[in-house]
């Protein structure tokens, strides 16, 4: 059994949060309680899917539910495709439509009381976004398979042309072991990707104008594909630019500009040291053109060992650039 899903969303774009990942319900305690702070822009549309894994003998649970911001999803263990992959071993995957389920935040509880334990390989959201000026095309299929198989996506016409693709694959690998993928299109992509035992995401950069059909995949050791997802995004990111760096007695003082030609949400400079960061200022939004100064104490960068970062937000991105102080900073 297979569930496809397509469809194109206007003025959005996307975003994955990981809300379990390779966790044991054990049959005692609370189960799995587990939140997720979601972006603060409105859902268009949202999928909670919950993969398992268990002994396909074993269906008789005491108690069982599954429930997101208090709301109740099921009371009865009824996946939504289930599928035995050896004699000791079944796969179960729910997948659920939570768009009205969801707030500011997510939050999951899975109870269960039972004799066996059962393992959550991972529970996940893919959130669509109202974003202005990104379009977004959305193309799922959930297919519990093994990875010595091919997976067939979804198409759909797109109204807009992508500038960026990515193919995120969900899999369950039983050991440590090599993936290999071969994306056929209107071009064939070939890729290898190392895998841990557990629960994979696997993203794969795509060629904007390169179309998808059909995904061929190797893996040196069992493991099974779960679902993939195509996001083909019409994009345009800014870019900052540090235009002067000056340090004097008072402090460093940094001059950005953004050159791209759509603004940052956000943009900030980030003081660290080892690592850790030392001192934060908040820039706010930088328009395409716009220039901006950020004064910083001196008292903040008095030692070599300090790096500055200049980090700016765009559609649920990050991006960031470092800058070098090194012919400037004494101690």
């Amino acid at each position: 059994m297979e569930l496809k899903l397509c469809e194109e969303y206007k003025q959005s774009t996307y975003t994955i949060s990981s809300l379990v990942e390779d966790q044991m319900l054990t049959g005692t305690g609370e189960g799995i309680i587990s939140r997720a702070s979601l972006p603060q822009i409105p859902v268009v549309q949202g999928y909670l899917i919950i993969i398992l894994s268990r002994d396909p003998t074993y269906t008789n649970f005491t108690k069982w539910k599954i429930s997101l911001n208090n709301i109740i999803l099921t009371r009865e263990f009824k996946p939504h495709i289930d599928r035995p992959v050896s004699e000791k071993l079944a796969q179960s995957l729910f997948i659920y439509d939570v768009t009205k389920t969801l707030g500011r935040d997510a939050s999951l509880r899975i109870g269960y009381e039972g004799r066996k334990p059962l393992r959550v390989d991972a529970a996940l959201l893919i959130t669509i976004h109202r974003y202005e000026e990104f379009h977004l095309g959305f193309n799922l299929i959930t297919k519990i398979a093994n990875l010595s198989s091919s997976i067939d996506l979804p198409r759909v016409d797109l109204s807009f042309e992508p500038t960026e693709r990515y193919l995120d694959m969900g899999i369950v690998a039983e050991r440590n072991c090599s993936l290999e993928l071969e994306v056929v299109g209107s071009a064939i992509k070939s890729m290898k990707r190392e895998l841990v035992q557990g629960f994979n995401m696997v993203e794969v950069p795509i060629e904007s104008g390169v179309d998808v059909n059909l995904i061929n995949s190797k893996c040196s050791s069992p493991a099974r594909h779960i679902f993939t997802c195509l996001f083909s995004l019409y994009s345009n990111y800014p870019r900052i630019d540090v235009e002067n760096v000056d340090l004097t007695e008072e402090g460093l003082s940094i001059t950005l500009r953004n050159i791209g030609s759509t603004a940052a949400d956000e943009v900030e400079v980030v003081l660290l040291r080892h690592g850790v960061q030392m001192y934060r200022s908040r820039v706010g939004s930088l328009k395409a053109g716009e220039v901006k100064s950020v004064s910083i104490p001196r008292s903040a960068v008095r030692m070599n060992s300090t790096a500055v970062r200049v980090v700016w937000y765009k559609a649920l991105k990050v991006f960031s650039r470092d800058i070098n102080l090194v012919n400037l900073v004494k101690s």
